[in-house]
């Protein structure tokens, strides 16, 4: 395997650990719903762009990476709102919309960030 080839391999599965964390604190929606509420929130901005359930599935498993922010953009806002009804922190961000973050169209998934991380035992 060659060296880009690996690293593609460890950015899918770290872009598909972080929606599945995501998804987890949306309450682990079906996908069903969030496509449609992805749907919903492209519509609302004159976009005729869909996600579909097969899409996201590849996503969360690390088969595929969105190809650019704006495929992956209306799924994450519905997430991160299902996400806000449960807690009233808001998950860790997925990724950065930056334009130093994009290479060749492509989106560059951020570093982990798990605001409020304990180092110690507090009793």
């Amino acid at each position: 395997m060659r060296a880009d080839e690996t690293q593609g391999a460890h950015q899918r599965r770290f872009f598909a650990d972080q929606l599945l964390m995501l998804f987890a604190a949306a309450g682990r929606p079906a996908l069903k719903k969030v496509v449609s509420g992805a749907s919903a929130i492209s519509r609302s901005v004159g976009s005729d762009r869909t996600v579909s359930v097969q899409r996201i599935s590849d996503w969360r498993s690390g088969k595929r990476v969105p190809a650019s922010f704006e495929s992956v953009h209306p799924v994450l806002v519905v997430l991160i709102r299902y996400a806000r009804e449960l807690t009233a922190e808001p998950p860790a961000p997925v990724s950065t919309p930056s334009n130093s973050g994009r290479r060749g169209g492509r989106l560059r998934v951020a570093r982990p960030v798990v605001p409020g991380r304990r180092t110690g035992h507090s009793r």
